[in-house]
């Protein structure tokens, strides 16, 4: 006979998994025609130029683009990122292929280069920038994740902190990269430790951004996040 002090709680659920934003890959590239439009255009302007200057990165980043592009496509299928995080993407995407595939003098590329103000090269703007676009992309998974959590100070660190982990993995990239090819234009100790300030910086104003945006419209974020039948999947802003 069961003990009549124990009261199981038969009504508790494990929180279902949500389902894909997208029913497949191919899917959600035609959900956002023009941002995938937009990156192959950026893709084969700056390949195209590259390999008819003979630049030797060139068959290195069109790896490594078309795999981060398949991998964005991947994730977006089954987070469903905003339209503004998927621009944000595809401006990265230019951004990163014109700072190593655009040539500014012998044996330098955009990437090397100041912009005019003390301290702040193109390098260090382009890592803040996409790393707090990753920041805001992690976060987005987290929301997916989990349902309708509001930004808290734990879980914006967390994304900010997931956007870091990528910096990093990239960066491990860079160094065996410098390990196969003596032809990079990738920088040593130094340009490695201003990348991961700047990732730091990009992914801590992101991080705060979405942290304060929550707080003072908190009420609407909650609604809008457990309700996406309101909403299209993909649309909205970062946060």
């Amino acid at each position: 006979m069961p003990d009549p002090g124990i009261h199981p709680d038969t009504t508790r659920q494990r929180p279902a998994v949500p389902a894909p934003a997208h029913p497949s890959v191919a899917a959600a590239a035609r959900a956002h025609l023009p941002m995938v439009t937009a990156a192959g255009v950026v893709f084969v302007a700056f390949e195209t130029a590259a390999a008819v200057r003979g630049d030797a990165s060139a068959a290195s980043y069109a790896a490594e683009m078309i795999l981060l592009f398949w991998l964005v496509l991947v994730a977006d299928r089954f987070i469903g990122f905003s339209e503004a995080v998927l621009w944000c993407l595809v401006a990265w995407s230019a951004l990163h292929m014109a700072g190593g595939l655009v040539a500014t003098g012998h044996g330098r590329v955009l990437y090397n280069e100041p912009l005019g103000v003390p301290g702040i090269h193109y390098d260090r703007v382009v890592h803040a920038f996409g790393f707090g676009t990753a920041t805001a992309a992690c976060w987005q998974a987290l929301r997916r994740c989990r349902e309708g959590p509001a930004p808290t100070f734990g879980l914006v660190v967390l994304a900010a902190l997931a956007a870091l982990g990528l910096g990093a993995l990239n960066e491990t990239a860079e160094f065996l990269m410098t390990r196969v090819s003596s032809t990079t234009s990738i920088g040593g100790y130094r340009n490695t430790g201003f990348d991961l300030i700047s990732n730091a910086v990009g992914a801590t104003a992101v991080a705060t951004w979405i942290y304060v945006r929550g707080r003072t419209r908190r009420p609407m974020e909650s609604s809008a996040v457990r309700g996406d039948a309101d909403r299209p999947v993909g649309a909205g802003g970062i946060s």
